[in-house]
């Protein structure tokens, strides 16, 4: 049986609506074994709160990175990586400091 099959409709319907489909089955995957571990443990009611709190807080920034990386699945283009490699590129494409003709000048 698949874990995300023990998953509430609605809550399943959530996530397999605001998670981009190349990460959707494994996230849904994962979701499911946790509340399947969870009821077994600690009972249905608490794996039910839990699952939906878990849907509700997840929502708002599953939104906001869904609206980013679009239908394509790519990352967004101000992303954290292109922010942190941006001065390292921008000094490699300024060239020199010194012109380098200046260095085969005579006196």
């Amino acid at each position: 049986m698949r874990p995300a099959a023990d998953l509430p409709l609605v809550v399943a319907a959530i996530f397999r609506f605001l998670t981009p489909a190349a990460e959707r089955d494994e996230v849904l995957f994962d979701l499911g074994a946790e509340y399947r571990h969870r009821r077994t443990t600690e009972g249905a009611a608490a794996a039910r709160w839990w699952v939906w709190r878990q849907a509700l807080r997840s929502a708002p920034s599953l939104l906001r990175r869904s609206w980013w990386r679009g239908v394509t699945g790519f990352e967004p283009h101000r992303s954290l990586a292109n922010r942190t490699h941006w001065p390292t590129i921008r000094h490699l494409c300024a060239g020199p400091a010194v012109p380098i003709m200046s260095s085969f000048e005579t006196p």
